[in-house]
């Protein structure tokens, strides 16, 4: 061998070593790429915990060990109470850190094994190997006490926070990972129907008992994953290459070089994947929230320099939990997935949305997939506020015709948003926020398919709302109420027939509230029903007093809500708070408006009809007003309308509410009901009503509502009332 051979083998081996350090150096690149994008590809980039496709792939393996072992297995669904407050009021990023916090606390409480997955939006889902129901329900009971500990140390934080959860186990018989996980997401809207703030295991009479059905679920499946894995190719590519070859040729050569080549081909299919995972949504296929927010940001770039409108719209979907609860996630994906569809094919319309302006270019769109079931879209180049009603328009009739899942036919309805730059904010998140508060504003009005426009009140409200609510939790901690007495006089034998028990809020610095100004909010919140229960109690007390005092007779009316009556067990609770009073249910009368029934009529008569026969008498409050219908009369253990105080108003002036008042009372009567009549103000409307033969009346012109004390003092002076003093002279 020459030394001109040795030379070109030491240049051909010194070759070789540059393609290996390349070779390694691209295989190093793209195993670190292959990390992200597996801990993208299964991990929550914001709570850091299990995203929902990689928590189910477990769930099914975690399901099928327990079951072919004969272990137990339970499974927690978690909900943030009115989380969509936060973020309209507070905004995005202040709902990120509740979702931050709320995870954190959720993890602090499992242990190693246990899985904590986030299913999208403000849901998480637990699951616990080896650990039966009971000790499931503690775990969740524990969680719940933790947010709301925590929640309420935090002095700064302007909102407190509460979770619901729904538990289920795997005795409950479920076939799959799928129905369990239905059974506990079931058993959480319980808990949410309820009034929030609690844990409730799955039952499937409570379920059916307010009002939902037990539909058959598709079996939730994670959907198939490619493994992303390529290392092993990577090296038994570096391993074939020989450390020291001694006689490399130009045919080994090129093949390293087009290994090297295909390796870079890889790492950029896979940098393009990571980059997609990034900015888009892996079910719908559309802009991610953060690529959205960024959008929004060279809109508004654009916007100063054409000086045109940029506008922001958000929607969800009304029935989008109901179609997950009845017909399972996977329904409810591919309601999302059709939704999507529909919304990119009426944005594509560049020929109707042009008809705006038919001299300048076409409006330029963007729809992004926000959370669960929120959508937004982003419009440029808008030369008009009028074009964003065309284009929500166009949307509305894009969703008139149903959507067909599984057979069924689903007819969806939407509320939209609209916020516009520059009139409304000058950033995305300022935009973002105040197109959220103008959706929630729209799902307040009455029918289907409503948007509103935002507008400064908006925010104010919301913010005054979220204030309203943290202030009453601390209220209803601290027992901050009190109850006024309405009395109520027997036409008849002219002597108080008892009073109506009427809440007010003994506010620290405001002084004492009516409830016009906090109902709304605790009904809102779910903090009505532990308001409701303080209510009846003090009333049970009360007429406990008055019995000792020799003041007879002592009837209470007091009001129940929706969310009460559709509380499980909630007959039994009110027997027991009488019980602990010593007092019978012959003192107390259960009043309760037509809204109230017809929101869950079934529950409504069954409970009403179990505490009627233990001897509460029922009234219907407010009536003519709502539905009123004999149909429903007649399925009600009543024994009293009370006539709504606006048919009073004007009844010596209008003949329309002459009739009604008197044809209320004849029914009322043909029927066996009592009548009373509200808001008597004058002895004009008082000598009406006795020629009518109305039985009953309360208002002003006897007494205002007044505290216990000055009640006391009324039906102690006069037992009986000269009504007639107060009649108009012939």
């Amino acid at each position: 061998m020459t030394i001109d051979n040795l030379s070109e083998l030491e240049r051909r081996n010194n070759e070789m070593r540059k393609m290996l350090k390349t070779l390694q150096e691209c295989w190093a690149e793209l195993e670190e790429k292959n990390k992200k994008l597996h801990y993208l590809a299964t991990i929550d980039p914001l709570t850091n915990i299990l995203n929902r496709r990689a928590f189910n792939k477990r769930f099914a393996t975690e399901f099928k060990e327990a079951l072919s072992a004969g272990q137990d297995l339970s499974c927690i669904m978690a909900d943030i109470d009115h989380f969509k407050l936060v973020n309209v009021t507070f905004g995005q990023k202040a709902g990120d850190e509740v979702l931050k916090l709320f995870s954190g606390i959720v993890r602090s409480n499992l242990r190693e094994q246990d899985l904590l997955g986030r299913y999208g939006g403000d849901e998480f889902c637990v699951v616990l190997p080896g650990i039966g129901l009971d000790e499931a329900l503690s775990i969740a009971e524990r969680i719940r006490r933790g947010v709301q500990d925590i929640s309420e140390k935090e002095d700064s934080r302007d909102f407190q926070i509460t979770a619901s959860f729904g538990v289920a186990s795997i005795c409950g018989h479920a076939e799959d990972f799928g129905e369990l996980n239905t059974q506990a997401n079931r058993a959480l809207c319980i808990a949410k129907d309820e009034g929030r703030n609690r844990v409730v295991r799955w039952q499937i009479e409570r379920y059916e008992q307010l009002g939902h059905q037990d539909t058959k679920q598709p079996i939730v499946r994670p959907a198939n994953e490619k493994s992303i894995s390529v290392t092993a190719d990577f090296r038994s590519g570096i391993a074939a290459i020989p450390n020291h070859p001694r006689h490399p040729d130009k045919a080994e050569v090129e093949r390293l070089q087009s290994r090297i080549r295909q390796l870079e081909d890889i790492a950029s299919k896979y940098s393009e994947e990571l980059n997609y995972k990034s900015n888009y949504d892996s079910l719908t296929g559309l802009p991610n929230q953060l690529l959205f927010y960024d959008r929004i940001r060279q809109a508004i770039i654009r916007r100063r320099r054409y000086n045109q409108t940029v506008g922001i719209l958000t929607l969800d979907i009304t029935l989008f939990k109901r179609v997950n609860n009845a017909l399972g996630r996977e329904a409810g994906d591919l309601l999302l997935k059709q939704m999507a569809g529909r919304l990119s094919a009426v944005l594509r319309q560049s020929d109707v949305i042009a008809l705006f302006e038919p001299k300048s270019d076409d409006i330029d769109l963007t729809v992004s997939r926000l959370t669960a079931d929120e959508f937004g879209v982003l419009l440029t180049d808008l030369n008009s506020k009028q074009a964003v009603t065309w284009i929500v328009k166009r949307i509305f009739e894009s969703l008139s015709k149903p959507i067909v899942i599984d057979g069924q036919k689903i007819f969806v309805n939407c509320s939209i948003g609209i916020s516009l730059c520059p009139d409304d904010g000058a950033n995305a998140e300022v935009l973002l926020n105040h197109s959220v508060a103008a959706r929630q504003y729209a799902k307040q009005r009455s029918g289907q398919n409503n948007y509103q426009i935002y507008d400064k009140q908006m925010h104010e409200v919301s913010l005054t709302e979220m204030r309203i609510d943290t202030e009453l939790r601390r209220a209803v901690e601290n027992e901050e109420f009190v109850l006024y007495y309405q009395p109520r006089v027997n036409l008849k034998s002219s002597a108080f027939n008892g009073v109506e028990a009427l809440i007010r809020w003994n506010h620290p610095f405001r002084g004492i509230l009516s409830p016009y100004e906090f109902i709304t909010v605790a009904e809102q919140s779910g903090l009505i029903v532990r308001i409701g229960e303080w209510v009846i109690r003090q009333a049970c007390v009360q007429a406990k007093a008055w019995l000792a005092m020799g003041i007879h007779p002592v009837k209470i009316a007091v009001n129940l809500s929706t969310l009460q009556l559709r509380q499980d067990n909630f007959s039994d609770r009110i027997l027991e708070m009488l019980r602990a009073a010593d007092l019978s249910p012959s003192h107390i009368e259960l009043e309760i408006t037509e809204t109230v029934i017809m929101g869950n009529l079934e529950t409504a008569v069954d409970t009403l009809t179990c505490l009627h026969r233990h001897g509460f008498r029922i009234s219907i409050d407010d009536f003519g007003t709502g539905y009123s219908s004999l149909n429903y009369l007649k399925h009600l253990p009543l024994d009293t309308l009370k006539i709504d105080r606006s048919f009073l108003q004007d009844i010596l002036t209008d003949p329309y509410d002459k009739t009604i008042v008197k044809t209320i009372i004849a029914m009322a009567h043909s029927m066996s009901l009592s009548v009373t009549a509200e808001g008597v103000e004058t002895g004009e409307q008082l000598d009406l009503l006795h020629k009518y033969s109305c039985d009953e009346v309360q208002g002003y012109l006897f007494s205002r509502p007044i505290p216990a004390s000055e009640t006391t003092m009324l039906l102690r002076k006069s037992p009986v009332v000269d009504y007639r003093s107060v009649l108009p002279t012939a």
